[in-house]
């Protein structure tokens, strides 16, 4: 367990120096941040970014986290991470959106702390911000594609009639669009069943080292809504 006594809690921002900024740009995989540009549109008012620093590698981020504020929960990925979206609403925001976090350093993977650090940022925002009542995730179903792969090759789910199985079971049900729209209700009865039996909290079986499983052990979290196909990322986690 990392104690935080090593641990420097930094938000980071446009003043912070270049040579961490840089290594920003690199170490984030999952919504890539295309230059400069988006990253001053990362770090503008209506966003934060926070990390953790060891105190041995000031300049290397431990982990770090993106966030975003909006008024009311978010529904897709794109309005917070594209330079020249804007998915905010009227009115002040009361939502803090966490979209991604990273931990940087290949030594300490495996260390969870992303829950102590989303704590951290929690306090500081809410310290900063007393009108943001509400934390949220955008989060892709980790590991979603193999349960289901396991569970047609295991058995036949008697939740499913015959043509939703016959279409899980084609080679192009992936990519093929014309599939994947009569596909959204069993997907989206598929993936509940996921998150809520087969994934439990108190199992601790969440396969992501991510926001799921982080958030979880953060806080008392819940799953308010499952989105179908609205993931804009072209590097997703597996």
């Amino acid at each position: 367990m990392v104690q935080s006594r090593v641990l420097q809690f930094e938000r980071i921002d446009w003043s912070t120096p270049a040579i961490i900024l840089e290594k920003l740009i690199a170490y984030e995989a999952v919504h890539e941040i295309h230059g400069w540009e988006d990253l001053r549109r990362r770090l503008a008012n209506d966003r934060r970014c926070f990390g953790f620093f060891h105190l041995a590698l000031l300049d290397e981020t431990a982990i770090f986290v993106e966030v975003a504020f909006t008024k009311g929960l978010s529904r897709k990925i794109h309005g917070l991470i594209e330079p020249a979206a804007d998915d905010r609403k009227d009115g002040k925001p009361d939502t803090a959106i966490f979209y991604s976090i990273r931990n940087c350093q290949e030594g300490l993977t495996g260390i969870s702390f992303g829950n102590f650090l989303i704590k951290q940022v929690a306090d500081a925002v809410q310290s900063e911000l007393p009108d943001i009542r509400q934390f949220a995730t955008l989060s892709p179903a980790p590991g979603f594609r193999k349960w289901l792969d396991d569970v047609l090759v295991r058995s036949t789910p008697d939740y499913l009639n015959e043509d939703e199985i016959d279409l899980l079971h084609r080679s192009d049900s992936r990519h093929n669009q014309l599939i994947r729209e009569p596909l959204k209700p069993a997907l989206m009865r598929l993936c509940a069943r996921y998150l809520i039996e087969e994934n439990t909290i108190s199992a601790r079986s969440i396969p992501s080292p991510g926001f799921i499983s982080a958030m979880a052990r953060a806080w008392s979290a819940s799953t308010g809504r499952l989105i179908y196909l609205k993931k804009a990322s072209t590097n997703p986690p597996v």
